[in-house]
C-alpha cells in the first residue's frame, strides 16, 4: 500500500496509537497482527476517559461568570462526544478504508508518467511545532496531566485524522492532475498539416484519421479512470464524514470559548493579561491551522477533479475550429456531459460543504456567537 508504506515511520505509529489506522499493510495479515492493530489505540482512549473522569470530578468550576461556565461545559461535552464517535467510527471504517486505499493504488494512468504525490512534510511539521508550543505553555502554566488528557487528546486525534485524510487526498489529486496533464497534452498538440509539407496531403490525412481515432480512444480510457477515481474519492471521504462533523463541533465550541476568553481578558486588563493572551493565541493558532489544512485539501482535490471537463471541452473546440468534427469527435460531447454530471462536491453528510464557503460560514458564526456571549456577560 503505497500511501502507508511511504508515510514516516514515527507518524505511522502515531496514527496507530491514536486509532486512525487500525489495519496492516500486509497482503495476507495474520490473526495476531490484525488483533494487535485494534489493540494499539486502547491505551490512548483509556487514558482519555480516565483523565476526563478525574478532571470533571475534581473541577470545582471556579470561573468568572455563568456564561464562561456554560461555554466550558459545552466544550467538555463536545470532547467526550468526539472521542466516543471516533472510537466507534475508527473501528467501523477499518476494512472499508483498507479496500479503498488498495483500489486507489490499483488506478494507474499509463499514458503519462504518474506524477509522484507532492511531499507535504511541512504540514505535519508546522502542526507539530504549534502543538509543541501549546503543550509547553500548558505545562508551564498548569501542568495538570488530567486536564491535558481531557482537552488535548481529542484535539490531537481529530487534527491528525484530517492530516491522514490530507495525505490520501494529496495522492488522489495527483492522479487527477496526471489525467488533466494527459488531456492538456492533446489540447496543445501540434496539427500534422503544420509539420509535414503540402505535397503529402493524402498521407497526412490518413495519419490524421488514425490520430483522431487513437486520441478519442485515449480520452475515453482516461475519463473512465476519472469516473472510477471520482467514485472512489467520494467513498473515501464518506468514511471521514461523521468524524469530521464531530470534530468541527468540538472545533467550534473550543474556538468560541477561546475567543470569548480573549475578549474578556481585553476588557478586564489584568496584570497577567499578556501571558494569558499569548497562550490563547497559540491555542487558536493550532485550531485555525488544522481547519485550513482540512479546507485546502478538500478544495484542491475538488478543483483538480472538476478541471477535467474543461480540458475535454477544449479538445472538442480544437477539432471544431479545424472543421474535423465527425461521429468519432461528437462522442466527446457525451464524454464532456458525463464529466459535468459527475462533478465532485465534498460534504459532511450534506450538512455543509467542505470548501471555502464552509470557512466563510464558520468565521461568520464565530463573530455572531461572540457578540451574543459578550451581551450575556454584560446585561
Amino acid at each position: 500500500m503505497f500511501l502507508i508504506e511511504n508515510t514516516n515511520v514515527i507518524l505511522k505509529y502515531f496514527y496507530k496509537l491514536l486509532g486512525i489506522i487500525q489495519f496492516t499493510t500486509d497482503e495476507h495479515p495474520s490473526t495476531i497482527s490484525t488483533v494487535f492493530s485494534h489493540i494499539y489505540p486502547i491505551p490512548t482512549f483509556a487514558y482519555f476517559f480516565y483523565a476526563s473522569t478525574i478532571y470533571m470530578l475534581k473541577n470545582d468550576g471556579t470561573v468568572s461568570t455563568y456564561t464562561s461556565t456554560c461555554v466550558e461545559k459545552i466544550g467538555g461535552y463536545s470532547s467526550l462526544l468526539t472521542m466516543l464517535t471516533s472510537a466507534v467510527m475508527f473501528f467501523k471504517r477499518t476494512e472499508q478504508l483498507k479496500i479503498c486505499l488498495l483500489k486507489l493504488d490499483s488506478i494507474q494512468i499509463y499514458f503519462a508518467p504518474n506524477k509522484p504525490p507532492r511531499k507535504k512534510k511541512w504540514v505535519c511539521g508546522i502542526m507539530l511545532a504549534i502543538l509543541s508550543l501549546n503543550a509547553l505553555f500548558f505545562f508551564w502554566h498548569s501542568g495538570d496531566l488530567y486536564e491535558f488528557g481531557f482537552y488535548f487528546i481529542p484535539m490531537i486525534m481529530s487534527a491528525y485524522d484530517h492530516v491522514f485524510l490530507n495525505d490520501i487526498l494529496t495522492c488522489v489529486s495527483c492522479k487527477f492532475d496526471t489525467i488533466n496533464r494527459c488531456l492538456q497534452r492533446q489540447v496543445n498538440s501540434v496539427d500534422l498539416f503544420t509539420i509535414f509539407p503540402l505535397n503529402r496531403v493524402e498521407e497526412v490525412r490518413s495519419m490524421k484519421h488514425n490520430e483522431i481515432s487513437s486520441t478519442i480512444q485515449r480520452i475515453q480510457e482516461l475519463t473512465q479512470m476519472h469516473y472510477a477515481l471520482i467514485n472512489l474519492t467520494i467513498r473515501i471521504s464518506g468514511l471521514f464524514e461523521t468524524t469530521t462533523i464531530m470534530a468541527m463541533l468540538m472545533w467550534f465550541s473550543y474556538v468560541i470559548g477561546t475567543v470569548y476568553y480573549l475578549a474578556i481578558l481585553l476588557l478586564q486588563k489584568t496584570q497577567e493579561m499578556y501571558i494569558e493572551l499569548l497562550g490563547a493565541c497559540i491555542y487558536l493558532a493550532f485550531y485555525f491551522y488544522w481547519f485550513f489544512v482540512m479546507v485546502v485539501s478538500f478544495s484542491y482535490t475538488q478543483k483538480k477533479a472538476n478541471e477535467t471537463a474543461t480540458y475535454v471541452h477544449d479538445i472538442w473546440n480544437k477539432y471544431a475550429m479545424n472543421n474535423e468534427v465527425d461521429k468519432r469527435v461528437r462522442h466527446l460531447q457525451f464524454v464532456s456531459l458525463r464529466l459535468l454530471n459527475t462533478r465532485i462536491q465534498f460534504t459532511a453528510k450534506d450538512f455543509f460543504n467542505l470548501d471555502w464557503t464552509f470557512c466563510h460560514m464558520m468565521i461568520a458564526a464565530i463573530g455572531t456567537y461572540l457578540v451574543i456571549l459578550i451581551q450575556f456577560n454584560n446585561p
